[in-house]
């Protein structure tokens, strides 16, 4: 049984969760529970839907990779695939009934976005084409906040703007602290990636990079009063970590000592950041 609710990635979906509901209580003073109830319902069945089908699009590079070869999707025959890629395509149909139904038409809009960014665009094609793959997977990764926050406001403002970019920037020093972690396992799935095209060290300095322009717009949140000034210097506190753990990493002559440290830190981070929104 483990092994089937394992096929939606329950970390991601929870992790996803955290940012929905984040975005949704940064948008308005007094919780609609009712609404709450059908932004996480839906976004659940979404984001369950594109792990679902990313499993089954994956089956032949997770089959090389040491942390994913035991997955289910890589064990089963035809006949259980075409059952997950059913239920895949069931649970984004009645994710999207739900937004339509429940919530508003944006959130419609932007579920299909974020749909077709991480299935079609980037578990379909770019994963085995680009190392650029990842700028793609971020954007559909960013998506969650910004469908909570416009659940109730139905429309974009500069707000939501800044979260989609804070959690966008966000995600590309995660994604390369993973690839850093499991760069053998992509060596061998022969996956395009930045550690492989462009060595480690370019790739601890991108991270370096983007940390400083997540920082950048955490400042720039906190200059538009869109926080409590206690957690922004929290947040301010662990993002200056961050940078000084990217910059030990940078130059450590043995980096690898560090990569999880740039995970674990990234990870933390975020957390914050939806503490912050949830408590703002």
């Amino acid at each position: 049984m483990i092994e089937y609710i394992k096929i939606i990635k329950p970390g991601i979906v929870i992790a996803n969760m955290i940012s929905v509901f984040s975005g949704f209580c940064y948008s308005q003073l007094s919780i609609n529970f009712n609404l709450l109830f059908f932004v996480l319902l839906g976004s659940i069945l979404l984001i369950s839907s594109g792990c679902i089908l990313n499993n089954i699009i994956d089956v032949d590079i997770d089959r090389k990779m040491s942390r994913t070869k035991h997955r289910l999707t890589t064990k089963v025959g035809f006949f259980f695939k075409l059952f997950f890629f059913l239920t895949g395509v069931l649970f984004f149909c009645i994710s999207i009934l739900i937004f339509f139904l429940k919530v508003n038409i944006l959130c419609v809009f932007l579920s299909c976005i974020g749909f077709f960014f991480y299935v079609i665009l980037y578990s379909l094609f770019l994963k085995r084409q680009s190392i650029y793959s990842v700028f793609f997977g971020g954007i559909a990764g960013a998506l969650p906040p910004v469908i909570g926050y416009c659940s109730t406001k139905n429309s974009f403002d500069i707000k939501s703007i800044l979260l989609f970019l804070i959690f966008f920037v966000w995600q590309i020093p995660h994604s390369y602290s993973i690839l850093l972690i499991y760069q053998k396992d992509y060596n061998i799935a022969q996956i395009p990636n930045i550690v492989s095209e462009k060595g480690i060290s370019y790739t601890v300095f991108s991270i370096l990079f983007y940390i400083l322009f997540f920082f950048i717009l955490i400042v720039t949140f906190y200059k538009f009063y869109f926080t409590k000034s206690f957690l922004f210097i929290l947040l301010f506190f662990f993002t200056i970590i961050w940078i000084v753990v990217s910059l030990f990493t940078l130059f450590s002559k043995i980096k690898i000592n560090y990569f999880k440290y740039l995970f674990y830190c990234s990870v933390f981070i975020i957390l914050i950041f939806d503490v912050c929104l949830i408590f703002s």
